[in-house]
C-alpha cells in the first residue's frame, strides 16, 4: 500500500463503531468500551508506583477507564482504586479478565500475536 492509502486506512478505522461487551458483575449490568491507545497507556501509567510497575493497580485503572453505564458514564473514577482493591476478588477478577479480553491483552491473543500493543499482559487472563 501507499503511504497516503495506508493513512486513508488508519483514519477511517477511527470512525468504525467502538466496540462495547455486555458484563454482569457485582449484580450489575457494566458496558465495557474497547480502550484507545491513549487509556491503555494511561492505566500502564497508573500501574507505576515509586519507579515499579504494579500490574494490580494497572488492571484496575483499565477497569476505571473502560466500565461505563448503560449511557456510556464512568462508573468509578481514579479516587475508587482503593475502593476497588476491598471489593470481592471472583467478581473483580471476573471484570478485570473481560476487560483484558474485550481489549486483546490476553495471554492467548499475545501467544497468537494479536495483542494491541507491545506491553505486558497483565497477569495473562486468558
Amino acid at each position: 500500500m501507499k503511504r497516503d492509502e495506508i493513512r486513508v486506512q488508519v483514519a477511517g478505522f477511527s470512525e468504525i463503531a467502538p466496540q462495547t461487551k455486555e458484563v454482569q458483575a457485582f449484580r450489575a449490568t457494566f458496558t465495557l468500551h474497547r480502550a484507545s491507545y491513549r487509556e491503555i497507556q494511561e492505566s500502564r501509567a497508573g500501574g507505576m508506583k515509586a519507579g515499579e510497575f504494579d500490574v494490580t493497580q494497572h488492571l484496575l485503572a483499565l477497569v476505571v477507564l473502560t466500565a461505563k453505564d448503560e449511557d456510556g458514564e464512568a462508573v468509578f473514577d481514579k479516587q475508587d482504586l482503593e475502593m476497588l482493591l476491598s471489593l470481592d476478588g471472583a467478581e473483580m477478577d471476573r471484570l478485570v479478565r473481560e476487560v483484558l479480553d474485550l481489549n486483546g491483552l490476553t495471554e492467548k491473543a499475545h501467544d497468537e500475536g494479536k495483542e494491541t500493543s507491545p506491553a505486558t499482559t497483565a497477569g495473562g487472563a486468558s
